[in-house]
């Protein structure tokens, strides 16, 4: 799974809070040496969980699916958002994101888990872990 640049429109902190299911936000930056050696461990993990759910593939928010692959339609769903973060945007800072990359773990809005600075698939899958995770990824929107 290929991970799509990190996209500046973000949701609102209300949004965020307003949103149902699980989601993970990672908070980076394309430069930052950091978030580019940690995109391998976040996609590995994240096509474990779709493997996990026995779906040949699903269009993630920042990643791209293979030509010509299905996707399967589980009852429960993961939506991942890859925002790009500065000093300046309030969202990682209402979420005190000081280091990147910064994957946030949530459940009906709620943050249940965090993993900073990932180096390896298996710190991700914790945190997918306590969703609950081995679903289909989503996009956001």
């Amino acid at each position: 799974m290929t991970l799509q640049p990190y996209t500046s429109d973000h949701p609102s902190y209300a949004a965020v809070e307003a949103m149902r299911g699980n989601v993970v936000i990672e908070f980076g930056v394309d430069w930052c040496p950091n978030c580019q050696l940690a995109a391998g461990p976040v996609s590995v993990a994240l096509a474990a969980a779709q493997a996990g759910m026995g779906a040949e593939t699903s269009a993630v928010a920042g990643a791209r699916a293979p030509t010509g692959a299905s996707v399967a339609a589980p009852a429960a769903t993961l939506q991942y958002l890859r925002l790009e973060d500065e000093r300046t945007r309030p969202l990682g800072r209402r979420f005190k994101v000081k280091l990147w990359p910064t994957l946030l773990f949530f459940r009906d809005g709620v943050e249940v888990a965090r993993v900073v600075r990932p180096t390896t698939a298996a710190e991700v899958t914790a945190g997918l872990k306590i969703l609950g995770s081995n679903r289909e990824v989503q996009p956001w929107r």
